[in-house]
């Protein structure tokens, strides 16, 4: 009885206990609710915050922006006349022009090419060339940062719509020539070099928006699955994969090609663009290759050498020439077997093909040599093995170089082509323009411009020479023209450039003591062949110094940017 008494109370403290872990349970259950609670409503107090701030700063750039346009200055008439363009335009913001466009349209787009310019360095972390609350307001109006984006946007948003209508993309060149060239050069030939790893003619972004509208960028692929599927269904029909000729042309080709392909491929031949995925999708249609996976490359012994003959043939070539290297038969013993058995070195390629063009690049290698340029890669050795043979170089060795200063250029039609350029543009960074051009941004206002480059490279070379003390087509007074036009040089071999410390180590090296301003001047007129009597050297100093390897450049601060 007093055990039963004993069980009942152990119970009843067990249920007391229970009820307590319930009531802990509970409090428990409310605060992790309570605790929930207080999380949403801090989570909701952030997010509100959070959306304070942005607002906040959004009225900040605003103001700012709206402050910035409130200046009197010249971007900010650039961007009104922007603002006005657009509104007269359809809402244009990319300002195209032709030759017939006028000067404010023309002012406008080089503006335009000059914002984005801005942009690419600012991006890049180059902040001095464009401000943040200019890039807002430009932003603001929808201004187009990469035109090669905009133009590839719209050509996607024209093959949708194509698609939609025609419920195809291939478009034939009469339905729409425009993005025709697109669908095929710009995209299927860019995807190819995509594959093979050549990823900057089109971006992972662009073949993202393209297969997003359901575009095939790889014809090839589609092509491939297209024929299985035909394949399949002839099997279907006919239980069989031989497809003749006469029954479908097209679809036989395939046939033969694959399977070529992978004989090449078994073989372990390079002829071959079968891929494993490809062969994949051809067994799951259960097709026959025509061969056993294991058929091996035949050779015939009998066919391929009669040893005791070679290799007596083999003995007479190493007698002869010292070696058994026979795929590596120099050009020289080459052509001198050639003489012996023409009496001539005057190779034609329907002869032999190889050894005419050895002739050719050693006489030109030896040109350029004997005129002192640099493409060449004709050592003194090799000109002796050739002479110990007789070998004629189809001219003296004094030959000269044949300049012409009417093939060259018309330095004063040119000077005057590049004088209206600088008008026009401001500078003479004619390069510059000629790669934002060539993208498509924008177009010269004259076609003489696009020759601009020819005519200062020329010039620079040219200058190079004359500053060497080597016979040149432009003289002193042709570099001064240039240079106040504001054309940069570039210095000729030798000379130390400007912050690098070559000057201050060639001084202490060779011990030159700088002469003074009226001495080096004096030593300049006398290389230059100018008047004796010149005005002291000063930064106002129109007459250009000309650095010579013969003459120590003095480190007195003047900037001499050739």
């Amino acid at each position: 009885m007093s055990s039963i008494q004993e069980i009942k109370a152990l119970v009843t403290t067990s249920e007391h206990e229970v009820q307590i872990a319930k009531d802990a349970v509970k409090a428990t259950e409310r605060g992790i609710e309570e605790a929930y609670e207080r999380n949403r409503i801090a989570r909701a107090n952030h997010d509100g915050l959070v959306i304070k701030l942005a607002n906040l700063k959004a009225q900040f750039k605003e103001r700012i922006m709206e402050d910035g346009l409130k200046e009197f200055n010249g971007w900010n008439e650039m961007y009104y006349k922007l603002l006005q363009w657009k509104e007269s335009h359809d809402g244009d913001v990319l300002v195209p022009v032709d030759k017939d466009s006028d000067e404010d349209a023309k002012k406008l787009s080089r503006w335009v090419i000059n914002q984005r310019s801005a942009y690419k360095y600012f991006i890049n972390g180059d902040t001095k060339h464009i401000k943040d609350h200019r890039i807002d307001a430009l932003n603001k109006i929808g201004f187009v940062w990469c035109v090669a984006d905009h133009v590839f946007q719209a050509n996607v948003e024209g093959l949708k719509q194509y698609h939609a209508e025609n419920k195809k993309f291939d478009v034939s060149v009469k339905e729409n020539k425009k993005l025709a060239a697109f669908v095929s050069r710009a995209q299927r030939s860019a995807y190819k070099y995509f594959m093979n790893g050549d990823t900057k003619h089109i971006k992972d972004h662009r073949i993202d928006a393209l297969n997003k509208i359901g575009f095939v960028c790889c014809v090839a692929d589609h092509v491939f699955q297209a024929n299985v599927e035909d394949l399949k269904q002839y099997h279907a029909e006919n239980n069989k994969f031989d497809v003749p000729v006469n029954e479908n042309q097209k679809l036989a080709a395939f046939v033969s090609r694959v399977r070529t392909a992978y004989a090449n491929k078994q073989g372990g031949r390079a002829e071959h663009d079968l891929t494993d995925e490809q062969i994949t999708q051809l067994d799951a249609i259960g097709f026959k290759w025509g061969f056993k996976n294991s058929r091996k490359r035949t050779t015939s012994t009998s066919t391929a050498f009669d040893f005791d003959t070679q290799i007596a043939i083999l003995q007479e070539f190493k007698d002869e020439y010292g070696h058994t290297k026979v795929n590596k038969l120099t050009n020289v013993e080459g052509l001198k077997q050639y003489h012996a058995e023409n009496n001539k070195f005057d190779v034609s390629v329907k002869e032999n093909k190889k050894l005419a063009a050895f002739v050719s690049r050693a006489r030109t290698a030896y040109a350029n040599k004997q005129e002192g340029r640099a493409q060449h890669d004709l050592t003194d050795e090799k000109i002796d093995q050739l002479d110990a043979i007789g070998f004629k170089w189809g001219f003296k060795k004094s030959r000269k170089r044949k300049t012409s200063t009417s093939n060259a250029f018309d330095f004063d039609t040119q000077i005057a082509i590049l004088q209206e350029f600088k008008d026009e543009y401001g500078h003479t960074k004619v390069n510059k323009l000629i790669k934002e051009w060539q993208k498509g941004e924008g177009e010269p206002s004259k076609k003489e411009y696009r020759r601009l480059p020819v005519f200062l490279t020329f010039a620079r070379k040219e200058y190079i020479s004359f500053a060497e003390g080597q016979p040149s087509l432009i003289d002193a007074e042709k570099i001064n023209a240039l240079t106040e036009l504001g054309v940069e040089w570039k210095q000729p071999p030798g000379i130390p450039r400007k912050n690098t410390g070559g000057e201050a180590t060639r001084k202490k090296k060779h011990k030159i003591e700088a002469p003074s301003h009226e001495e080096e001047y004096k030593l300049a007129a006398a290389e230059l062949d100018v008047e004796a009597e010149l005005p002291p050297l000063s930064a106002s100093a129109h007459v250009p110094v000309l650095p010579s390897p013969h003459l120590p450049r003095v480190g007195d601060g003047q900037s001499t940017m050739i």
